[in-house]
């Protein structure tokens, strides 16, 4: 299953996915095996690895590495810059079951490249910017995503259930 939903605060983001009482991190070590940077905009800030707090925040608040900030300059002067969007995949429950209860961990090799597949389809069809130049909006395609994917293995119910 997909969901798409807008994230519209870098800070609450942030700390949703940091927070020491986090489902999420219920095992740390694990957390961090199952953190990576993804996409070719990724690849394009040099970026690779595990995901850090500290750089996903950064990225969240639209200041690139290199000092850069993204945004549009809104009504009180101030900078405003969209976060991000938070994309959830998740496998089916008896998929789930097989992979973590079961321990076949082809299923969970087949979730990760099946998620894969899935962001460079929607990097390559739906990665865009909005462009604003004296008053006229366009859209230009950038077919590259900087994509921070935390793969989790409960739900909130702490039921097995393979998502990032």
């Amino acid at each position: 299953m997909l969901s798409i939903k807008p994230i519209t605060s870098a800070a609450s983001a942030g700390q949703y996915y940091s927070a020491k009482d986090n489902y999420y991190l219920s095992d740390s070590q694990s957390l961090d095996e199952a953190t990576r940077w993804y996409g070719q905009g990724a690849q394009a800030l040099n970026i690779s690895g595990n995901v850090t707090p500290e750089l996903f925040l950064q990225l969240l608040e639209g200041r690139m590495p290199s000092g850069q900030q993204l945004g549009k300059v809104g009504k009180n002067g101030e900078i405003e810059h969209r976060p991000a969007t938070d994309i959830t995949f998740s496998a089916p429950k008896s998929v789930s079951l097989l992979a973590l209860v079961g321990g076949d961990k082809r299923l969970i090799e087949a979730h990760n490249l099946a998620v894969r597949d899935a962001l460079d389809v929607i990097e390559s069809m739906a990665a865009e910017a909005r462009i604003t130049i004296g008053g006229e909006t366009t859209f230009e395609k950038t077919n590259n995503l900087v994509v921070a994917l935390f793969q989790h293995t409960t739900s909130r119910e702490l039921d097995p259930l393979l998502h990032d």
